[in-house]
């Protein structure tokens, strides 16, 4: 690259979090542009500043390894992942991760911009490409747009910025290049590790007596002491930010209530039609949450009915698609509550199988509002049904709550359907029609203390007798790597993972069993 044209992705590959020398960028107060007279004036007749040097004037300048190895003693920055995003991603990717980079055609009418939306007159000549920063959007008269940071100077344009029309491709601004990265973040070291009061602290965890305060220390720190012997080149991250890293195997184990291996096949459920299908059609990665097709990540607290909250998760996309609008926080308790079901002693409970109760029923689901989860709020870990344990603003406790008769039906389904066992690319299929409910095999310790990164573990089963844990399938994506993956919705809160979710490995020979048992509501 050179001060003749270069390549936005070329920037974010060179500051890619590898291991070769000059690697990653350093701060610019160390090492500062070096083209002269800048800054200079960009096509505005009353700007104080000098007219910028004419193109192909300006040489391009050498690297000074010398300097900048001199700079990253005062703090290097490098990316986890480099990717291209597709348009319909470019709002998610906004909200999320941050800026993204563009390149766009430059027309002749857009040199004098100065306020507005802009949109390329008819008769506007093209000048050559030109690469920006978006960092937001939004809706002026009715008419959507991109806000985009240029880099010409502060007296060009509403103050540097300038506003561009969007979901319309003006200018190629939504097709060419659109790319994005993650920032690499340093493993947990022992000098950056919080100690077990800091973390207890910054979680609000309290404990009865000292005792109990040394005993979840002492599980704390052999977590600490597995992530600390973490091997970095596993392809994924493992953190200490996660509220239950004090919780022992045992007490874990109640979080992951799928039972599959228990369940039978149900009369309502039908298969997958994906007849006529094509793969070459799906874009690369494509995640619901940028159509609103998902609800906030959910906690589900010490229960066991991860299954419940993956199967609302389901209803709540299908019901969003369907009706052209935002997902709707839906009622996982009525499930448990309807099924005769606690949420302490709601192991070995399936998805389908809630299908088939909420079907009983006549299909209908209240929201999550109206009809909230009790049990995460309500029941302490060590409550175990014990009413004198339960918090006195509950209405009703365990074993099991009373339905609901008088419900609400804000959603409704008429039927479910099933993807072939093992089949990831059935799987891809129907997730392309909206969200999809999935099992896993969760048992493994690095999966408690994922942090980020495509997870995958050698050790993971995807047998159906194997799988313990419910989760919710929300998309699609290949890593800087090439290594595809799965977006998934947990129900362990927002502290756990990605902000709640995670990536799986995908097309990996069915890692963790995501394809063996995943199913999808008809409304």
């Amino acid at each position: 690259m050179s001060c003749q044209g270069g390549n936005p992705i070329a920037v974010w590959q060179n500051i890619f979090a590898g291991n070769k020398a000059g690697d990653g960028a350093v701060q610019e107060s160390c090492y500062p542009y070096s083209i002269p007279t800048c800054p200079c004036n960009h096509h505005s007749p009353t700007s104080p500043l000098p007219n910028c040097p004419k193109e192909g004037t300006i040489a391009t300048p050498t690297c000074d390894f010398t300097k900048k190895f001199a700079c990253e003693d005062k703090g290097i920055f490098k990316a986890e992942s480099a990717f291209l995003i597709p348009a319909s991603n470019m709002e998610q990717e906004l909200v999320e991760n941050g800026p993204i980079t563009v390149a766009y055609t430059v027309y002749d009418d857009f040199l004098t911009y100065k306020s507005g939306v802009y949109t390329k007159g008819a008769s506007a000549k093209a000048l050559g490409g030109h690469s920006v920063k978006i960092v937001g959007y939004g809706v002026q008269n009715g008419v959507k747009y991109w806000t985009v940071a240029n880099s010409w100077n502060s007296q060009w344009g509403n103050g540097g910025f300038f506003k561009i029309r969007r979901g319309t491709n003006e200018c190629n601004i939504e097709s060419d290049a659109v790319v994005a990265g993650l920032p690499a973040k340093p493993p947990v070291t022992r000098q950056d590790t919080p100690s077990f009061e800091q973390w207890a602290a910054s979680h609000g965890k309290t404990y009865a007596s000292p005792e109990e305060a040394a005993f979840r220390r002492a599980v704390f720190n052999k977590v600490v002491a597995r992530v600390h012997r973490a091997s970095a080149s596993a392809g994924f991250e493992q953190g200490l930010q996660w509220s239950g890293l004090d919780r022992t195997v045992a007490e874990l184990a109640n979080l992951r209530g799928y039972g599959g291996a228990q369940s039978t096949s149900l009369a309502r459920q039908q298969p997958f039609k994906n007849v006529g299908q094509r793969l070459t059609t799906l874009p690369k990665s494509f995640d619901w949450r940028s159509r609103n097709a998902v609800s906030p990540v959910k906690q589900q607290g010490q229960g066991s009915s991860c299954w419940s909250f993956s199967s609302v998760g389901a209803i709540e996309g299908a019901v969003a698609i369907a009706g052209n609008k935002s997902a709707e926080s839906l009622s996982n308790q009525q499930i448990m509550d309807c099924s005769g079901i606690d949420c302490l002693d709601a192991i070995n409970g399936t998805m389908t199988k809630a299908f088939e109760n909420i079907l009983e029923w006549g299909g209908t689901l209240d929201t999550d509002k109206a009809y909230p989860y009790r049990d995460n709020n309500c029941v302490t870990w060590d409550a175990r049904c014990n009413p004198s344990m339960i918090d006195p603003r509950c209405k009703f406790w365990c074993p099991p709550h009373k339905c609901q008769a008088n419900h609400t039906a804000a959603a409704k389904i008429s039927s479910y359907t099933h993807t072939k066992i093992g089949n990831e690319t059935d799987l891809l299929l129907a997730l392309s029609h909206g969200p999809v409910a999935v099992a896993i095999d969760a048992s493994q310790p690095d999966f408690m203390s994922y942090q980020r990164g495509v997870y995958s573990n050698a050790a993971c089963m995807s047998d159906k007798a194997d799988l313990d844990h419910a989760v919710l399938a929300v998309g699609w994506g290949v890593a800087a790597d090439a290594t595809e993956y799965w977006v998934v919705k947990n129900s362990w809160g927002t502290t756990w993972g990605m902000d709640g979710y995670f990536h799986l490995a995908r097309n990996a020979k069915n890692m963790c069993g995501i394809a063996t048992d995943a199913s999808q509501p008809n409304v």
